[in-house]
């Protein structure tokens, strides 16, 4: 019985794999995004800092945290800049993002694993973007990674996989900034438990990062960042200035109704 779970498991990693390695693409998206997180992984690779290498000035990027930059910087400092290898840490990514959701679903639904795990595998998304060199996949793998590992603590209750459990996290929100949905969750999750002290040893290591990173870009003339795109006017022309409470008030009530409207 245990050597055919593992046959099962090994299908499905197969399948996976042949799935990606079919809608493989070698050239770049077309989108744009990739080409900046090159050039930002080619600047921290060569030692020029989290900059735009691009631009003649090269001043300091401010739009996109540097999480993925930082992962691609990895296999540009090793073996170069190659885009092949770069998509291949993307499907390497992909793969243990799929090892994740397994890992998740296996100790939780063990009865429904396999329905869950071929779910999955027919979204057609998560094999598509497995080759593209663009956040949304190391992201997954450090969300569910994130929670693989929470779930792994409260278990064992190990110091040691709070603190996995932590950099993960905390690495997802550098990655994209959606992540910060995963920091209030886990706060959250820390308050319900009665987790004091955990909570605050989270919030605190986030915290050291975070605020850091919002202090340069706030001191930055060109800031791009997401927070000041949010409360901007309008992001396309950041000169206008930025809107007042009851201005973002209207604006979430004005997105709500959009919403809405779309749903029915």
């Amino acid at each position: 019985m245990a050597k055919d779970k593992e046959f099962k498991i090994y299908l499905f990693f197969l399948i996976y794999t042949i799935l990606s390695l079919l809608l493989f693409d070698p050239k770049l998206f077309t989108g744009g995004d990739n080409a900046v997180y090159i050039i930002l992984a080619e600047s921290i690779a060569t030692g020029k800092g989290y900059k735009n290498i691009y631009l003649p000035e090269q001043p300091p990027h401010t739009q996109y945290p540097p999480g993925f930059p930082l992962l691609l910087s990895i296999p540009i400092l090793i073996f170069g800049k190659s885009i092949i290898l770069l998509k291949l840490m993307i499907f390497l990514t992909g793969l243990g993002s799929f090892l994740f959701f397994y890992l998740i679903i296996k100790e939780n639904f063990k009865e429904y694993s396999n329905i869950f795990v071929l779910v999955y595998l027919s979204i057609p998304l998560f094999i598509i973007y497995n080759h593209w060199i663009l956040s949304e996949i190391p992201f997954l793998f450090f969300s569910l990674g994130a929670l693989y590992f929470l779930l792994k603590f409260c278990k064992k209750r190990q110091f040691s996989i709070f603190l996995i459990t932590t950099f993960f996290a905390i690495y997802a929100f550098f990655i994209r900034t959606a992540g910060i949905s995963l920091i209030l969750g886990f706060a959250l999750f820390f308050i319900i438990k009665k987790e004091y002290k955990y909570l605050m040893i989270f919030l605190i290591l986030f915290l050291i990062f975070f605020i850091p990173w919002e202090m340069k870009n706030a001191s930055m003339p060109d800031n791009t960042g997401y927070i000041r795109q949010l409360l901007a006017k309008n992001p396309y022309q950041m000169e206008l200035g930025t809107i007042g409470f009851s201005d973002f008030m209207r604006r979430i009530w004005d997105n709500f109704l959009l919403q809405l409207s779309c749903q029915f």
